[in-house]
């Protein structure tokens, strides 16, 4: 001070603080000058700081006691100046005003400059702390999760207009939030408000989880009061989600009702629904015992002993189709199923598997083997008829019958059937069939003179057969004619007189059965006759004997006569001959002797009492 007087104590005290904001430290400086001219003994200060601060520490080396507010200093020459700086919190409420007081026993001129005042006026300061977890950290791709926002103000002064920034990146797609519409996803902006000392808030965002990133999320929350520890306004959650990828297959078949022993084709599509690509995708599709594997189009991708289909990476979206070719067995397991796997997480594992089921109509492919035993029977004789049915499968075959009634070409005789066989309707009934098996029935028939003789017999079955033309099995015979040609020849005069005329009568008659061709008779006349003449008109050559006739049908019969006279002396006994090209089963009565006994003139007379005459036919 400029009018400092002699002995004068003065203490100028001075609060020196760096800044008024709140939460933060200030250092009051208190200086104390002797302005003499004595000195100054026993001098102290007080300054108990109020209760808008909260001590910290001074650098009086125990001379300040911060619960008392003395400051000891003791003696101060003439001259002489001391400090103290005391550091203190700024509360953020209280009194602020600071005042401090010197004091000695010696005596000061002048009190009114022992006090001094220092009044900072603080400035707002919260502490905002944000907190961002999530409630998976690591969510399959495509799941939801709840990223939670929470901001605590440590104070230690409310805080205003506090919002948060939080704009979800590409990783996630915004679902819902719980903040009334504080929260605006588009914009990321979360609009608090106040939040008052010590106070807390929290915010939940649903989000999905994208295939792709980025997954750092990211909230900053700000206020327009001061905050001394900006290094906590920010926080971060990076979950590491993990792919997943919704495999679906579908299974399908070409023929539900497929025939035994034909093919179908298994169509087997897998699609990746995602969100994320498939990594390391195959089927599991083992052909049950129902069919059997023939061939794919997977070009090696599918081993048919594994029944293993590789496929590989699959993109999200993309499908892949394998076709399987098998033929339908006539037992088994028909119920066909696939199933579809991955690496990457399937989060719907229950359409990974796809079914596909037939109903296989039975299919028999039955046979029908005929033949004969005499391929050129003679007519009249019998033949024997083989049939023989074989069940080639794949199934058993049912209700297994075989047509085949005789043509008009034979005479049914006899079969072996045990009845199984009609001959009226020409049915033979058989039954059921194994596959694999035969069954043969034996039928025995007399060939007749003409018909039909081409025989067929036909297979049926009320089981599917797969190749009908080899239900009909035949047999066939070229008969051989055969005539029974009888030869009858009679004299008019058994004991004609020597030189009178007799009349041979030739009688052929063919009892068959067939007709007879190429017919004639060799007849002709010993010495004992000399021609005389014939009614044959020429078709008997006396020369030669032979008489023509020609054809002869079955049954029929034609007749000649010749005139002969009777000769003294020759051979009497006429034999006659009948022949035909056409196969004679009976030729025992082929030839008709007629032998007559005739006497010279001369003893006619005397002799015809007694004389014997005989005739041998």
């Amino acid at each position: 001070m400029d009018d400092r007087q002699p002995g004068q104590r003065c203490v100028d005290l001075v609060a020196d603080h760096r800044n008024g904001q709140r939460h933060r430290h200030l250092t009051f400086t208190l200086t104390v000058t002797n302005n003499g001219p004595s000195s100054a003994a026993a001098v102290s200060v007080a300054d108990l700081l109020p209760n808008g601060y909260t001590y910290v520490s001074d650098n009086g080396a125990g001379a300040y006691v911060s619960g008392t507010g003395v400051w000891t200093i003791g003696n101060l020459a003439n001259g002489a100046s001391t400090s103290l700086l005391i550091t203190a919190t700024v509360n953020a409420t209280g009194t602020y005003a600071n005042t401090a007081t010197v004091t000695s026993t010696t005596t000061d001129p002048t009190p009114g400059n022992n006090t001094s005042t220092s009044t900072p006026t603080p400035a707002a300061s919260a502490d905002l702390a944000i907190v961002k977890g999530v409630s998976n950290a690591n969510p399959n791709v495509g799941d939801s999760v709840t990223f939670t926002l929470t901001v605590t103000n440590n104070g230690p002064s409310a805080a205003t207009s506090v919002s948060v920034t939080d704009l979800l990146p590409a990783g996630y797609t915004y679902v819902s939030d719980d903040s009334a519409g504080a929260y605006v996803p588009g914009t990321g902006a979360w609009t608090i408000g106040n939040l008052a000392n010590g106070a807390s808030v929290a915010l939940n965002i649903v989000v999905t989880v994208n295939a792709a990133g980025p997954y750092a999320n990211t909230a900053t929350v700000t206020s327009a009061t001061n905050d001394p520890t900006p290094g906590n306004n920010t926080s971060t959650s990076t979950p590491g989600p993990v792919p997943t990828a919704d495999l679906a297959i579908v299974k399908g078949v070409s023929n539900a009702n497929p025939v035994v022993g034909t093919n179908v084709v298994f169509t087997l599509t897998v699609t990746n629904n995602g969100p994320s690509p498939a990594a390391a995708v195959s089927v599991a599709d083992l052909l049950p015992n129902g069919y059997t594997y023939v061939s794919d189009n997977g070009a090696g991708a599918y081993v048919s002993g594994t029944g293993v289909w590789t496929i590989g990476n699959l993109a999200n979206g993309a499908n892949a189709s394998l076709q399987i070719t098998a033929t339908v067995n006539a037992t088994g397991t028909y119920l066909n199923t696939a199933t579809v796997s991955s690496t990457t997480n399937d989060p719907t594992p229950s359409n990974n598997t796809g079914t596909a089921t037939t109903t296989p109509v039975a299919s028999a492919d039955l046979i029908m083997a005929k033949s004969v035993d005499n391929a050129t029977p003679t007519v009249g004789t019998n033949v024997v008829f083989t049939l023989t049915v074989t069940n080639n499968g794949p199934s058993a075959s049912a209700g297994v019958s075989v047509a085949d009634l005789l043509p008009n070409g034979y005479t049914y005789v006899s079969d072996n059937g045990a009845g199984a066989y009609v001959s009226g309707t020409g049915v033979w009934t058989i039954g059921n069939l194994a596959n694999g098996a035969s069954t043969s029935l034996q039928i025995t028939a007399t060939v007749n003179a003409t018909g039909t003789y081409l025989n067929s017999a036909t297979a049926t079955s009320t089981t599917n057969d797969p190749t009908t033309t080899n239900n009909t099995g035949t047999a066939t015979t070229t008969p051989v004619a055969s005539a029974d040609l009888v030869m009858a020849k009679s004299v008019d005069n058994a004991t004609p007189t020597v030189g009178t005329n007799v009349v041979f009568t030739l009688t052929v008659t063919n009892n068959g059965p067939s007709a007879s061709a190429g017919v004639s008779v060799a007849d002709l006349l010993p010495s004992g006759y000399t021609y005389v003449s014939d009614n044959g008109a020429g078709a008997y050559v006396s020369g030669t004997g032979v008489w023509t006739i020609g054809n002869l049908a079955n049954g029929a019969s034609t007749s000649l006569q010749i005139t002969a006279t009777v000769n003294a002396t020759g051979t009497y006994a006429n034999t006659a001959t009948v022949t035909s090209t056409t196969n004679d089963p009976t030729t025992t009565n082929n030839t008709g002797p007629r032998q007559i006994w005739s006497w010279p003139s001369r003893w006619t007379t005397r002799l015809r009492r007694w004389a014997p005459t005989w005739c041998s036919p």
